[in-house]
């Protein structure tokens, strides 16, 4: 080493360093595997959350690719399901509909809040399906959720086809829909589904503030999206500039699209707690739910579904923007 950078070197040594605290080698909570060495707190901790580890039997179902026997929730069946991989939130799938894990969580919530809405009892979205007097949109054209509430008598369904469409036109059969840009009527519907949807979308809660428009005061947005249960704010990972263009923030991911096979489908953002405070300046109360029901092909550490209830005008509330500059309320 040069006398330069042994001079260097001491006078480092010798600036101030800044004192840490004793607590210094906390570990943030959900970041690694808990122990009830590491974190003595854990069983009375609320936020952040765990991502459990898999349970022996869960890890055995990925071991086999059997899930065991059970009831699905979106077709009603009695059936199995097929374990392909160790992200069960993306696997088990039932044998007679091929609805995944998420999507039976997502029907689980369905069916337990319209049957404490409507006072009867509803054991799967088959049974939702016969109803008369609920009118549902679904964001979806081609799951087994799809499927299973094609013949319903209220029933609306689209996907969206590229930016070279206006909404409420139709392609091959289908009406395609921006979710930013809604055309449905105001107050029209009761229930709206969308299945890890809002990840891909530019401005996520321009979408949320349309679903609010069509909701009926009282109506449902039951959805599932990636949810960092262990992290408080939103992760933007890619905008629109004002030219149109895609900006990346972070390295591109991309998830399955079954109409883009060769491309998949880019993700703007993923969502944290953020997202819940953020939908109740719309006007919506959300409910947070962690579903894990085994004998229904519910597995996994991952199975969050929320189900966000039109609730305020959004003229009583606090706009989204209120605490970014002037128009704070004063306190």
């Amino acid at each position: 080493m040069s006398r330069l950078g042994e001079l260097n070197k001491s006078i480092r040594r010798l600036e101030p360093q800044p004192s840490r605290s004793v607590l210094d080698p906390y570990v943030m909570p959900g970041i690694q595997p808990r122990s009830r060495f590491s974190d003595q707190l854990h069983g009375c901790r609320v936020y952040p959350l765990y991502y459990d580890p898999l349970t022996r039997l869960e890890k055995l179902m990925v071991k086999t690719g059997f899930g065991g026997f059970g009831t699905c929730l979106v077709c009603g069946a009695f059936t199995h399901w097929k374990i392909h991989s160790e992200n069960l939130r993306e696997s088990g799938y039932c044998r007679k509909c091929t609805a995944m894990n998420r999507y039976r969580a997502q029907a689980y919530v369905v069916c337990k809040s319209l049957s404490d809405a409507l006072g009867i009892r509803l054991r799967s979205l088959a049974d939702v399906a016969k109803l008369t007097n609920l009118k549902v949109y679904n964001t979806d054209a081609h799951s087994a959720v799809h499927r299973t509430l094609a013949p319903m008598k209220n029933y609306i369904c689209s996907e969206y086809f590229g930016d070279e469409y206006t909404s409420g036109q139709c392609f091959n059969n289908v009406q395609h829909q921006d979710l930013m840009n809604l055309s449905l009527p105001d107050k029209s519907i009761d229930l709206v589904l969308t299945a890890d949807v809002f990840e891909h979308l530019p401005d996520p809660y321009r979408a949320h503030r349309e679903i609010f428009r069509i909701l009926k005061p009282g109506g449902r947005h039951i959805f599932t999206v990636p949810f960092d249960q262990a992290q408080y704010l939103d992760e933007v990972r890619a905008v629109v500039d004002d030219k149109g263009s895609i900006q990346m923030l972070k390295p591109p991911v991309y998830h399955h699209d079954p109409l883009r096979l060769d491309e998949g489908c880019l993700v703007y953002s993923f969502f944290s707690i953020e997202m819940l405070s953020r939908l109740r300046r719309i006007g919506f109360r959300t409910n947070m739910y962690r579903v894990k029901r085994p004998w229904n092909g519910i597995f996994g550490n991952n199975s969050t579904v929320f189900e966000a209830i039109k609730w305020d005008a959004p003229s009583e509330l606090p706009s989204e923007d209120w605490f970014q500059g002037s128009n704070a309320p004063h306190r």
